[in-house]
């Protein structure tokens, strides 16, 4: 018998990689405990387009960046 499940489920990966998915993406992953009522997830995420990467320049610069339409 087999079983389908995602190599690291169950070891406890998934909150602090939805962090740092979030803070890749200009966000953040916030949780509240509130005692007698459970815990609550924020997650906050900007636009997308508005943040870069932040890539070495000789990447910024490579040829695939350039405009085609220009004579060279």
């Amino acid at each position: 018998m087999t079983t389908n499940t995602a190599p690291l489920a169950g070891f406890g990966v998934g909150l602090p990689l939805s962090r740092l998915y979030a803070r890749y993406f200009g966000g953040d992953l916030q949780l509240l405990s509130m005692e007698g009522f459970g815990t609550d997830a924020f997650l906050h995420l900007n636009r997308l387009g508005t943040n870069c990467e932040d890539l070495p320049e000789i990447v910024l610069e490579s040829p695939a960046e350039r405009d085609s339409t220009l004579p060279t």
